[in-house]
């Protein structure tokens, strides 16, 4: 019996087409255009968020790739959140502070002087938040949350002529650089003067006298050479502001459950704490140190230094449960047990110590 060759080779050639394409199927590469606010040379850019995107390519071998867009390049800071809900972008970093109003319950987390040991760690709360609450959750059923992180503590920079800061008397007649919301609020119960200024103003005013202090996170303060102007970094921490990684939810939702394992696998609670703690934690400390030494070197004579607990504990009391109380107020208001819910943000806080 002759075998038949030609039909042999159609046989094998169609076999080969039919597997291939099964494979090509099987392995759809998914490509993703991630956008955020900050600056290309960034830290934030270039130890943070691409190296998350990274962990994501590399989670799913390569099946999601994703290009980042720097500076406002592909969405505008303040409309991040409807261009990844539109589609726009695919995932994007998004500062909830942008849409006031818009995360009343989770705002819970942004309250003053939370007692968390570490950003890290309220990060990993608010993952803990959103998962037991489904008042959360709705607040954010838009879109995909990938990774939540804290942004802060904010500490404060006081120039020499305003002095150190120990106690709410030290804070009377201050004009200091305060975000809207809470932030103002505390700075008024503590006998301050907030004052909403550009970020790229904050040099210049503390130059002029126009202020006599600023809160930033850390990355602020070296960012926008602080030091220079006013020296003293008292590292209590004021208060802190969320945001997230988010994904467009029918993006998400097309994935297999692979993929979104793997992406789960670098996301989540291990996202959080890691993508807190590098930017806002002790990822950033050698860049601190850095600045620190600079100071030093060009003769600004920084100072950093803490109050003592019960010194901390006092502003607190004066400055920021104040402002707890009237959060839960405002959520008895609209329906939502906020007792409970601050009662288990501060018991996430103890155990964070």
């Amino acid at each position: 019996m002759k075998l038949n060759y030609k039909l042999l080779g159609i046989t094998l050639s169609l076999l080969l087409l039919f597997s291939t394409g099964f494979s090509f199927a099987a392995e759809k590469v998914y490509k993703l255009k991630f956008t955020h606010h900050m600056p290309e040379t960034s830290f934030a850019h270039n130890e943070v968020m691409v190296p998350y995107c990274k962990s994501i390519e590399k989670a799913t071998n390569g099946r999601v790739q994703i290009t980042v867009y720097v500076g406002q390049s592909l969405c505008k800071a303040f409309d991040a959140w409807d261009c990844v809900k539109a589609g726009v972008a695919d995932m994007g970093l998004f500062s909830h502070g942008f849409a006031p109003g818009q995360y009343p319950v989770t705002d819970v987390m942004s309250l003053p002087m939370l007692p968390f040991k570490t950003s890290a760690d309220q990060a990993v709360a608010l993952c803990d938040l959103y998962d037991k609450y489904p008042e959360v959750r709705k607040e954010f059923e838009d879109v995909h949350i990938a990774v939540f992180m804290i942004c802060g503590p904010y500490f404060t920079a006081s120039t020499k002529d305003k002095g150190r800061i120990y106690s709410p008397d030290d804070f009377k007649g201050m004009k200091l650089r305060a975000l809207g919301g809470p932030p103002t609020t505390t700075t008024k119960l503590l006998g301050g003067e907030p004052m909403l200024i550009p970020a790229g103003e904050v040099f210049s005013s503390l130059d002029k006298g126009i202020l006599d202090a600023v809160a930033f996170p850390p990355d602020g303060h070296v960012a926008f050479k602080v030091g220079e102007v006013a020296p003293l970094f008292n590292k209590m921490g004021l208060w802190s502001l969320h945001q997230s990684f988010v994904m467009n939810k029918k993006v998400w939702d097309s994935m297999p459950a692979d993929i979104q394992e793997a992406i789960n696998s670098v996301s989540g609670r291990k996202g959080a704490r890691w993508v807190t703690n590098m930017w806002y934690g002790h990822g950033y400390d050698q860049e601190w140190e850095a600045e620190l030494e600079r100071l030093k070197k060009e003769g600004f004579d920084p100072v950093v230094y803490t109050p003592a607990e019960q010194q901390i504990q006092t502003i607190r009391e004066k400055g920021a449960m104040p402002v707890w109380n009237a959060w839960v107020k405002d959520m008895e208001k609209r329906g939502i047990d906020g007792k409970e819910i601050l009662n288990y943000v501060l018991e996430l806080a103890e155990k964070s110590q």
